[in-house]
């Protein structure tokens, strides 16, 4: 049962809410229907258990209720039930199947495979917080300094951290009754890590852009070596990096063809980012609207200031959420200080740190 249950957790996760928006709206892209059943998925979390009624029984009863939906819509209409770039939805759940077994085979002769997820801060905090969100107790988090043993923890609460990662891992928990961060959870960011790549190999063959294979080539190795041959598939900040990479090329203007769809994904790309960790909203709050304002305000006119507004308040919706819920400005109320001490303090260090990333293209 675990494996059908985790099965229904992918499903819902990656799928069931983007399909039924895209079944009304008669549109299909697959990265628009993963963008918001991620999001969609973060914020019915988070309402039901502040509302303090998430539960397993709640939360089947609404992947059955949507999954009975699209068998409705999927009955009525079957010649629109394809995604673009002619993938059929079944083939891919297939295809995540074939991905999961071949995972686990190589982590059962590799057994460091992934191993970050069984150290470090993940266990006093992501997880723990997606733990917190099943029983519905989680809270701000207001530190007192000197009572952790880690620096980082000493410096950081929970509400720096948007919680969409430990509400869509809270999913697997419920549903499976299992709380291994190394199953599950951990494969589901390593198949987000490759998101990117996913992305480009399927608008290169759509486009035959030239761009778009050496983008491919270099993400590919930038990947697996910055991720230490492997060993960091897990981590949240690599699919937190593909979200805003996915993002860009979405609302990226290669040329005058103009697709609203793709509009729309990379705003819900950079949502999810930015409810991931604040740091992004230099990309989401302030490059992405002006970026959009400049390239696509003839197109879309005075709509453009919706599309603006709409994305300043998707990407924003972690500190207004903090804001008006447990009164905690998160923006100014910040640890600068502490951030700072981490960051390069010239270019030369910067430069340094990037032409590291590139001293060895041993993958394995």
């Amino acid at each position: 049962m675990i494996l059908f249950f985790s099965f229904l957790s992918f499903v819902q996760i990656l799928f069931l809410p983007g399909l039924i928006y895209c079944y009304l709206k008669k549109k299909f892209n697959l990265f628009f229907i993963i963008s918001l059943s991620i999001f969609f998925n973060f914020i019915l979390i988070l309402l039901i258990s502040l509302l303090k009624i998430y539960s397993f029984k709640l939360l089947l009863i609404i992947i059955l209720f949507e999954l009975l939906l699209i068998g409705f819509f999927f009955l009525k209409d079957k010649n629109n039930f394809k995604l673009n770039f002619n993938f059929n939805f079944f083939d891919i759940f297939s295809c995540i199947i074939i991905i999961f077994l071949s995972y686990k085979l190589l982590q059962y002769f590799y057994p460091f495979f992934g191993s970050l997820f069984s150290e470090g801060d993940v266990l006093q905090s992501w997880n723990e917080w997606a733990l917190n969100l099943i029983g519905s107790t989680y809270k701000p988090g207001k530190l007192i300094i000197g009572s952790f043993d880690s620096d980082f923890i000493a410096n950081q609460s929970r509400s720096y951290y948007g919680q969409l990662i430990p509400a869509i891992w809270s999913i697997f928990y419920l549903m499976t009754g299992n709380n291994d961060v190394t199953m599950f959870p951990k494969f589901l960011n390593f198949l987000l890590s490759c998101l990117g790549i996913i992305y480009l190999i399927l608008d290169y063959f759509k486009s035959k852009k030239l761009l778009n294979l050496l983008l491919l080539i270099f993400i590919i190795v930038l990947f697996y070596k910055e991720h230490a041959h492997l060993v960091y598939s897990g981590l949240v900040d690599s699919s937190l990096s593909i979200f805003v990479f996915i993002s860009l090329l979405s609302v990226f203007k290669f040329d005058d063809n103009f697709d609203e769809n793709k509009l729309k994904t990379g705003i819900l790309f950079a949502a999810i980012a930015s409810n991931i960790k604040i740091l992004t909203i230099y990309y989401s709050v302030i490059f992405l609207p002006i970026y959009l304002f400049f390239n696509y305000s003839n197109q879309l006119k005075k709509k453009i200031f919706l599309y603006i507004v709409i994305c300043w308040c998707l990407c924003l919706f972690w500190p207004i959420y903090q804001y008006f819920i447990f009164d905690i400005n998160i923006i100014s109320n910040n640890n600068l200080d502490y951030l700072n001490s981490l960051s390069v303090k010239d270019y030369d260090e910067g430069l340094k740190r990037i032409s590291g990333l590139f001293g060895s293209l041993k993958i394995f």
